[in-house]
């Protein structure tokens, strides 16, 4: 027996539009073939045209639980964690669409994370090796972005309006 790499992440949302455009014009992804399931949805791959989707939307009931309620955030779940390139500029994207975030610097390593959450609570990790960034990543973080495990600053307001906020900084 043996398990190969994750295959993909299912998220459920009531708002499948700014889902779609947080992953796609925030975090640059692309949006890929699904297949008819019956109910909304999106297939969301990485950048990298050769790679499969590795996020899964359900939207409308196929979102709902047995109870009929959207949930938030990743449960027990802490975070996703997906490998990026380019530091700064998703960090000013944060920025700019006014997305709360958080940073790190792993020890001993060449690894800087940025933390942000997607408009439905899942908490997402982008990692990015400094070495190989083309720009120089600080080692230092400030005390405002510097991220801590147990805290939660999911703020739903701030993805209102996204798709405008994204056209604003393009």
């Amino acid at each position: 027996m043996m398990i190969g790499a994750l295959f993909h992440v299912a998220v459920r949302t009531r708002d499948l539009d700014g889902t779609i455009t947080f992953y796609t014009h925030v975090l640059g992804m692309h949006l890929a073939k699904r297949p008819p399931f019956g109910f909304p949805g999106a297939w969301i791959k990485p950048s990298l045209t050769d790679l499969a989707p590795s996020i899964h939307v359900y939207a409308g009931d196929a979102a709902k639980d047995e109870t009929g309620y959207f949930a938030e955030g990743t449960g027990v779940v802490d975070h996703v964690s997906m490998v990026a390139h380019g530091y700064h500029a998703y960090r000013q994207r944060f920025v700019e669409t006014g997305l709360p975030f958080r940073e790190n610097r792993v020890p001993d390593t060449t690894l800087a994370q940025l933390f942000v959450y997607d408009p439905n609570g899942v908490m997402l990790e982008l990692i990015f090796d400094v070495a190989t960034e083309s720009d120089d990543v600080s080692t230092e973080v400030s005390e405002e972005t510097q991220y801590q495990p147990k805290e939660r600053w999911f703020e739903e307001s701030c993805y209102q309006n996204l798709a405008e906020k994204v056209k604003q900084v393009r």
